[in-house]
């Protein structure tokens, strides 16, 4: 296994330590740029630091939205709402409705099976797609999702198997 290889599965199985520079590797790991020259390759770098400085800086965000219900919940609105105006949604993104509804369970009180570092990324990535501050702006027709979609990727990989036992509860529930 590769250092870039080692160093992204350390940030995965540590996700409430992952550092600024972890979570770039993980974005240019995520951004299905596998080859490209140097002055790509530094471009994408720098794209992708921003985006990783923007995500730690939401992380913080989150674990301050937790703590109220009412600020909590209007994301959620907000997230709905820019969900519903997206005309195709790509596979990545797809899990953002279901990663809002894990949250609206859990805030009131029906869903507890998912740890306080879940919690933190799926606020932070869902911060992330609703900020009009994005590193690609989403005015920007056909590129203006990518960084929403890598950073949700991104999420949804580290939190997978929490989402789909939480589809399963929700299955089971109906």
């Amino acid at each position: 296994m590769d250092d870039k290889s080692t160093v992204e599965k350390n940030a995965v199985n540590d996700f409430e330590n992952i550092t600024k520079e972890q979570f770039a590797l993980m974005v240019i790991n995520n951004s299905g740029s596998d080859e490209c020259d140097d002055e790509k390759a530094q471009k994408l770098k720098k794209i992708a630091e921003k985006i990783a400085e923007r995500f730690m800086e939401y992380k913080q965000k989150a674990i301050e939205l937790l703590k109220n219900a009412e600020k909590l919940d209007d994301l959620l609105v907000r997230v709905d709402e820019k969900f519903k105006s997206i005309p195709k949604v790509g596979e990545k993104l797809a899990y953002i409705p279901e990663l809002a509804l894990m949250i609206r369970s859990y805030v009131i009180g029906d869903y507890k099976d998912i740890t306080t570092v879940e919690l933190v990324a799926i606020v932070a990535a869902l911060i992330y797609f609703v900020s009009p501050i994005d590193i690609i702006p989403d005015v920007i027709h056909g590129a203006g999702l990518l960084d929403d979609a890598v950073v949700a990727g991104i999420v949804v990989s580290w939190c997978d198997e929490d989402i789909k036992k939480y589809m399963e509860w929700r299955e089971n529930r109906e």
